[in-house]
């Protein structure tokens, strides 16, 4: 992994849990305020002050209602792609100084949000830092959300990584649907070991 030094601005394994709610049929008026990433990056950010979200839904982890957060807008390489800000020693992939979650999904279209994933704390990240991958369609824009346990805010390094691996995708993942079944398949498959946290 080569050394980025973060810009300044406002896993590894995947816990994969089906979407429910609003994710599926809303697009917060915050994703307006996303933060076009490149890949690879790394990118200094805070939620405190950042844009609220109605909450109420989960993608992986909960989103607390009305908590503080911040998007990031990264196109997908075909490959692989980690958004990490896991405490685990190496700069390169990121960190935080408070309890964090990531989620991610499919940049909005017709008012749709759809969930690819997310994960509260990851087995490696100290402090309940997180790193979350997922395989990415070349060309499609992602929305990365950073948020907080119980509504935590605090500052962040964000790392944006590409494993350089074509990866297989299912054709659904941006179409709503695909988290709403069942994710233990994946999870067996990828031997995923995140954590789904509650609020």
């Amino acid at each position: 992994v080569p050394s980025l030094k973060p810009s300044q601005g406002p896993s590894n394994v995947p816990s994969l849990k089906p979407s429910r709610g609003l994710s599926d049929n809303f697009c917060p008026a915050s994703t307006t305020t996303a933060r076009d990433l490149v890949v690879p990056s790394l990118t200094s950010g805070t939620t405190i002050g950042g844009p609220a979200v109605p909450g109420g839904f989960r993608c992986g982890p909960n989103i607390v209602p009305n908590g503080s957060v911040q998007w990031y807008r990264v196109v997908g390489t075909g490959n692989t792609l980690t958004a990490s800000t896991c405490n685990d020693g190496n700069g390169a992939t990121g960190s935080a100084d408070y309890e964090n979650k990531i989620s991610v999904f499919c940049d909005c279209a017709d008012l749709q949000l759809p969930c690819v994933g997310g994960v509260g704390s990851v087995s490696g990240c100290s402090d309940k830092s997180s790193s979350f991958s997922w395989p990415s369609t070349l060309g499609q824009e992602y929305l990365v959300m950073i948020h907080g346990f119980g509504g935590a805010t605090g500052a962040f390094d964000l790392a944006i990584l590409d494993d350089g691996v074509q990866a297989t995708v299912d054709a659904d993942q941006c179409l709503g649907d695909h988290f709403r079944r069942s994710s233990k398949k994946y999870l067996k498959k990828s031997g995923a070991a995140g954590t789904d946290e509650g609020l």
